[in-house]
C-alpha cells in the first residue's frame, strides 16, 4: 500500500508532463511534415539589421519539436511559418537544443526569432545584413 501511492503519483505526473510537452510544441496550422524538402529560401540574421535597411516587424516566433532531433528538422516549419506571415527574413535568429521537463533525458530542438518584411525588398538585403539563406 505504501509503495502504490508514490508509484501512482509518479505515473500521473509523467502522463501530465508528456501531454503538456506535446501540447506546447504542436502547431495544427502547419501541415508540412518535417521530412518535406524546402522550396525557396528565407534569410536568417542573428542580430538586428543595419539602420539603412528598413523593415517592418511581423511577429515573434518559436518553433520547437517535442522530442529528440536536429534543428534542421524544423526548417520546413520555419519556412511554412514565414510563408504564412508573408515574411522575408528572420532576425534575432536562435537555433539550439533546449532541455525539457526532465533535463537529464530529454533535449529538443528549438528555433526562435522575429519574422520581418523588408520595406524595400531586394535580393541583396540578406547579404547586406550579414545574414544567410536557409
Amino acid at each position: 500500500m505504501k509503495k502504490s501511492i508514490p508509484f501512482t503519483a509518479l505515473v500521473l505526473v509523467c502522463a501530465a508532463t508528456a501531454h503538456a510537452e506535446t501540447t506546447l510544441t504542436t502547431n495544427p496550422n502547419i501541415s508540412a511534415p518535417l521530412s518535406t524538402p524546402v522550396k525557396g529560401s528565407i534569410c536568417v540574421i542573428t542580430d538586428t539589421p543595419p539602420s539603412d535597411l528598413p523593415y517592418k516587424v511581423v511577429k515573434r516566433i518559436k518553433i520547437a519539436k517535442g522530442t529528440y532531433g536536429s534543428v534542421t528538422d524544423l526548417y520546413p516549419r520555419l519556412h511554412e511559418t514565414a510563408k504564412n506571415n508573408h515574411a522575408d527574413a528572420v532576425i534575432h535568429y536562435r537555433a539550439s537544443q533546449r532541455f525539457g521537463f526532465w533535463p537529464w533525458r530529454f533535449v529538443r530542438p528549438v528555433i526562435a526569432g522575429t519574422v520581418i518584411q523588408w520595406k524595400s525588398p531586394s535580393a541583396e538585403n540578406c547579404r547586406l545584413a550579414n545574414g544567410r539563406e536557409l
